[in-house]
């Protein structure tokens, strides 16, 4: 995918997070949402983006998250700056909250492209109510063969793309 320019919101970063920094260059933006309940994988994260100077990272308390996600604290993200995402992945945790990141993408101004890792995955985020939300909207579900879940299915990836 040539990226460059564009800008990326990671709900849950990670080496994707460098993957997409690689991906839109320094023409590009990548925030990348983290809650701070996972606290032994920021340092990493920290380490891994250090060196693209286009990505800011979010380290929150869940209760910041979660108005993150619902919208109600966007300027934690880009203060003063009206949010513009080309690209809105879903893949963090707690997952519990997975949906509401799909809700609120889905307000977002368009054209957008929503990705949402583990989609209706067994033991990873698994929620009917995503399912049914989603439905309407047009979209392709990748399943790598080579990455398998406790179960032996291979893991999913959900991209819708809306004009």
């Amino acid at each position: 995918w040539d990226l460059r320019g564009k800008s990326v919101l990671e709900w849950g970063g990670g080496c994707s997070t460098a993957w997409w920094a690689d991906r839109v260059g320094p023409t590009g933006r990548v925030t990348t949402v983290e809650c701070n309940w996972y606290s032994e994988w920021w340092p990493r994260l920290q380490e891994m983006a250090a060196t693209y100077p286009w990505v800011a990272l979010h380290n929150l308390p869940i209760e910041d998250y979660q108005r993150a996600v619902d919208g109600e604290a966007r300027g934690l993200l880009l203060p003063g700056q009206a949010p513009q995402w080309d690209i809105v992945i879903v893949d963090g945790q707690p997952t519990h909250l997975r949906t509401n990141c799909l809700r609120s993408a889905l307000l977002l101004p368009r054209p957008i492209t929503i990705i949402c890792d583990n989609f209706m995955q067994d033991r990873v985020y698994d929620d009917k109510d995503a399912a049914v939300m989603m439905a309407p909207y047009p979209g392709e579900l990748h399943i790598q063969a080579d990455h398998t879940d406790h179960d032996g299915h291979g893991w999913q990836t959900a991209i819708w793309r809306l004009p």
